[in-house]
Formats: structure tokens, sequence, C-alpha cells
């Protein structure tokens, strides 16, 4: 497994340049910062170089960032929603996440946002089980009760 690095999130973002959909490197969480208490990678999402949303690559196997955020991460601006960029984007994070040993790729998604929840299913992700969110987890004070939880077998998706 690899260590998380910017360095190697800027040239694995690099090599994603000159897709349809394309990833820019935006930074890192480390332990200190991070909002999962695990290391992760942001990156932009771009579309012909326009910014279309960002996602994230969380390197780590608690129960929060398994169960209820998930290793995977992503939010796809409106003016962009609807063209597949969050699956696009997924698809271009595999490698990375094969290299840093995630096997499965845990993902969830909130079970109302249909379009969220084809992106699990488009990659070949087995739903798992629904599961309730705990009264500490940051977004239940936002209105969020509930997760999809989603495994992907990277030997089979990469």
């Amino acid at each position: 497994m690899i260590q998380v690095s910017d360095g190697r999130a800027r040239a694995f973002a690099a090599a994603t340049v000159g897709e349809a959909v394309a990833l820019e490197f935006h930074r890192i969480y480390d332990l200190a910062d991070s909002l999962w208490g695990v290391p992760a990678y942001r990156f932009q999402i771009l579309s012909d170089g326009a910014r279309a949303g960002t996602i994230s690559l969380r390197i780590g196997l608690t129960d929060l960032v398994v169960r209820f955020a998930g290793q995977l991460g992503f939010v796809v601006d409106p003016p962009f929603r609807g063209r597949g960029f969050a699956e696009q984007a997924t698809r271009l994070l595999l490698p990375l996440a094969s290299a840093h040993g995630l096997q499965p790729l845990w993902l969830t998604c909130n079970p109302a946002n249909v379009a969220s929840r084809r992106t699990p299913e488009r990659l070949g992700a087995v739903y798992v089980e629904t599961v309730a969110l705990p009264e500490e987890y940051n977004i239940y004070a936002q209105g969020e009760r509930e997760k999809c939880l989603f495994r992907l077998d990277l030997a089979n998706s990469t």
C-alpha cells in the first residue's frame, strides 16, 4: 500500500488530463484536519476545464468511513448533474483506491437521492444494507437519517 502524499496525488490527477472528465488535485486531509478520522484526498472534477464538482477518496476502514461516509464521496455541481460525471470521476479514482489497498471499496449514498444511488449501481457495486445514522454524525443535524451502503470489488472494476 502506498502512503498518502501530495506528489502522488498530483501525478495521479495529471494522468487524467485529456479525458472528457478529468481530476485536478485539490488537497490532502491528514489525520489532524480530516472530518472522517482518516487521511483523504480531495480532487476537483473538471469537464472541459470547468469545475463540475469534487470527489474525495478516504483512506481508512473506520466504522464512520465504511458505514456512513463511504471511502469515496462526491458532489456534482447543479449545472453538471445528470451527465454521469460522478461515475466517470469515480472510475478515474479506482486505480488510486486500489493502489492504497482499498479492497473492497465502500460507498454510501442518501436513499432518497436516486441519481447518487445510480452511481454505485452503474459501477457494479453490490447493495449491502441501509443503515441508520447515529445522532452524533454531523449530517444527522442536517436532516439525514439513513445511508445506503454499497460494496465495490475493485478486482473486477479497475
